[in-house]
């Protein structure tokens, strides 16, 4: 007698089975696919939320501030407060002296406590604007920002405007590869005395005026072959008051398309030398007051100047009682 052929395990012992997605499969199979379809819907929300959140750990940044007396009187970072400001994503958390973070605390005024630790944090936020962020916070005496993410910064103009009591700041490990305008970044910190910018890319920055404007207790600035000049536009009072700088390499500098050079480096009263021989001024319309009270500066070369487009030499070496009259006229000449 024949035997009967069976297809498969199942029809021959008669187990019930059942087809999905053109497949014979058995019933207790099928309640394990349903079970776990019915699992991974309950709970897949949860894991998607899970790796939110390591996500979101990955992009914890954050400013640290050290604040003398009753803190931070104001922050400007909404639009309606100051219209220089637009653009400025607010910090999610603010933090004091290690207490529980305080939520979306939006403007924040004066602290309780007296030498405060604040930390504002940015939670997965591409910031790309701190322009007049710390803007007349006359209380901040340090700031660090080497946990903060500058890779879509693009503006840190008056970032420290009128931070009168501003010593020191930590710019140590960020780079600001994205950064375009620096002026007014330290304007009138008349009580910071050292500033390391050696980490700093400015190859797109195109605006350094009144950078150091009026940092009287200025005594040294660290810039490296990082610090490129090149796209720059306007150095107008870039080192302006600057009256204790003992120093200033700026061998690195490229000026080809700067074309203000008014104030430049007026009032610089301790500088005994500097060595301008690698500027290019082919497009700088205006020297007014560039050497302006320069008492101490015995040399400076300026023989490869080109002034040719200058039209403003206004009390160009006013003051300047030690400067060598040679140069001078070398540069008058050449006009």
């Amino acid at each position: 007698m024949e035997k009967k052929k069976y297809k498969n395990i199942c029809e021959k012992r008669a187990i019930p089975t059942t087809k999905i997605k053109g497949k014979n499969i058995t019933q207790k199979k099928f309640l394990e696919y349903f079970f776990f379809k019915i699992c991974l819907f309950l709970f897949l929300p949860f894991i998607s939320k899970s790796q939110n959140n390591n996500e979101i750990m990955t992009n914890y940044s954050y400013i640290e501030l050290k604040v003398k007396e009753q803190g931070i009187t104001r922050l400007y970072y909404h639009n309606e407060t100051n219209r220089n400001c637009r653009g400025i994503i607010p910090p999610d958390e603010i933090q004091i002296n290690n207490d529980e973070p305080i939520q979306n605390p939006g403007m924040y005024h004066n602290l309780a406590r007296e030498e405060n630790y604040v930390k504002l944090i940015w939670i997965n936020k591409k910031i790309d604007s701190l322009q007049c962020l710390f803007y007349a916070c006359d209380k901040i005496t340090y700031a660090d920002f080497s946990n903060f993410n500058s890779a879509f910064v693009k503006s840190i103009g008056g970032l420290f405007n009128s931070c009168t009591s501003l010593i020191s700041v930590n710019f140590n490990n960020i780079g600001w590869s994205n950064l375009m305008y620096m002026h007014y970044l330290f304007y009138y910190c008349y009580s910071l005395k050292s500033i390391d910018l050696s980490n700093f890319d400015t190859s797109k920055v195109q605006l350094m005026n009144y950078l150091f404007f009026r940092c009287y207790s200025l005594e040294f600035i660290n810039i490296s072959s990082k610090f490129v000049t090149s796209n720059v536009i306007n150095m107008n009072r870039m080192f302006c008051d600057c009256k204790l700088l003992i120093s200033l390499n700026l061998s690195n500098f490229d000026t080809s398309n700067v074309t203000n050079m008014d104030h430049m480096f007026t009032n610089c009263r301790t500088l005994t030398s500097l060595d301008l021989s690698n500027f290019d001024t082919s497009k700088v319309t205006t020297m007014n007051s560039m050497f302006y009270d320069c008492r101490n500066l015995t040399h400076l070369d300026l023989s490869n100047f080109d002034t040719s487009n200058v039209t403003d030499f206004y009390e160009m070496f006013q003051g300047c009682i030690s400067i060598n009259q040679l140069i001078y006229l070398a540069l008058i000449h050449q006009n």
